[in-house]
């Protein structure tokens, strides 16, 4: 699918993601949403899931897994990585997604509830690209050149979004665990320890994978390390825009 130039942003909880996402938004080519489209990557999980054989009592509010050593869950890995973008969106399911979206992105993201009209397509592939045009139309001007988003949890769903777009890059943030731990003591939004350590292992495992010789489209995927943000501003944003082109 030919279409304008996009980024995502991802990577695990309390890893940079936000302050990446706000400082590549601070940059006049750059147009960067904060989170607005978890829903779409849970229906596209759920309507996939749903059609496995142990999917059938699955629960659609359960958050993204981390299939550690889980028969069941990994079935669903891996049925979800075999299914393409491209898989119908039913248009009787387009304004509860609207809604949801509109729900999940009251506080990181409300520029774009304007436009939520126009979040729609036949497929998840077209209601991913009219998403970015919202981006573009809520964030963007006359001197943008690339548009992007960040969500947390979402590194599973890079290989979807660089095979249906071939003009799109992922950049997947990487911090030191035992901060990523430090950083969530000093929060209010407490997440069980088991489920950070899972998390962090599944997020650590799909971003070396990404990065392999024998991931066809690892040459538009970018690591980068929280440590080297902080320690090496300049330098690693500068090779972030190298990265993306600008």
């Amino acid at each position: 699918m030919a279409n304008q130039p996009f980024f995502f942003v991802t990577g695990m909880f309390r890893s940079g993601t936000t302050l990446l996402a706000r400082l590549l938004n601070a940059h006049p080519e750059l147009a960067v949403a904060s989170d607005p489209y978890a829903p779409l990557f849970k229906a596209f999980r759920n309507q996939v899931v749903s059609t496995t054989e142990l999917g059938q009592a699955f629960d659609p509010d359960a958050p993204l897994s981390d299939y550690y050593f889980s028969m069941r869950e990994q079935v669903f890995y891996h049925t979800i990585q075999e299914t393409p973008l491209t898989r119908p969106f039913s248009s009787m399911k387009q304004f509860t997604l609207q809604e949801q979206v509109r729900l999940a992105s009251m506080k990181s993201a409300p520029r774009i509830h304007p436009y939520l009209e126009t979040l729609n397509g036949n497929t998840y592939a077209e209601i991913f690209q009219s998403g970015m045009n919202i981006i573009r139309e809520a964030y963007g001007d006359n001197q943008t050149k690339m548009v992007g988003f960040k969500e947390l949890w979402c590194s599973e769903f890079v290989p979807h979004l660089l095979q249906e777009f071939t003009d799109a890059k992922a950049i997947l943030l990487q911090r030191d665990p035992r901060t990523i731990a430090a950083s969530q003591n000093s929060t209010h939004e407490k997440y069980p320890w088991i489920h950070i350590a899972r998390q962090w292992r599944k997020l650590s495992a799909i971003a070396w994978a990404l990065k392999q010789s024998g991931y066809a489209n690892r040459d538009r995927v970018k690591l980068v390390k929280y440590e080297a943000l902080i320690r090496r501003p300049k330098e690693t944003t500068e090779d972030i825009c190298d990265f993306l082109g600008i």
